[in-house]
């Protein structure tokens, strides 16, 4: 929000029906598809802390891999929007997000569209406590 209404709406503005809350303090236009890929990655991504980034599908998705388009096999179902907030982060597991709290080397991550994310190889296979997981 923007008290001046110049860089966001104000706080009237997004109260209206002309505005929809995407996370804490960010909100979009209502009618800005929040099914797109790239929208819903962007809007997940809000939730992250310094030193996150998306991973997984969604990182894929923003390197320009077109068939990791956030849904399972059914075409129908959309996955949660992977989020990798170190070991330190504090952000909880959410509806339409997973929470790792891998380690995460500055290396290992860059910023894509203005949206901090994982390279491709930490992308495609990410270690939990349950042990290697494809995306």
């Amino acid at each position: 929000m923007d008290p001046t209404g110049e860089r966001g709406p104000t706080r009237g503005q997004a109260r209206s029906s002309r505005f929809r809350r995407t996370s804490h303090g960010y909100y979009v236009p209502a009618d800005i598809d929040g099914e797109v890929p790239e929208q819903r990655i962007l809007e997940q991504s809000m939730w992250l802390g310094d030193g996150g980034a998306v991973t997984g599908w969604a990182a894929c998705r923003l390197h320009g891999a077109n068939f990791f388009d956030g849904l399972l096999t059914d075409g129908f179902t959309k996955l949660p929007v992977p989020l990798c907030v170190g070991p330190l982060g504090v952000l909880r597991a959410k509806a339409g997000v997973t929470v790792s709290r891998e380690r995460l080397q500055a290396r290992e991550a860059t910023t894509l569209f203005g949206i901090p994310c994982t390279e491709v190889r930490r992308a495609l296979v990410r270690c939990d406590a349950d042990g290697p997981e494809r995306a």
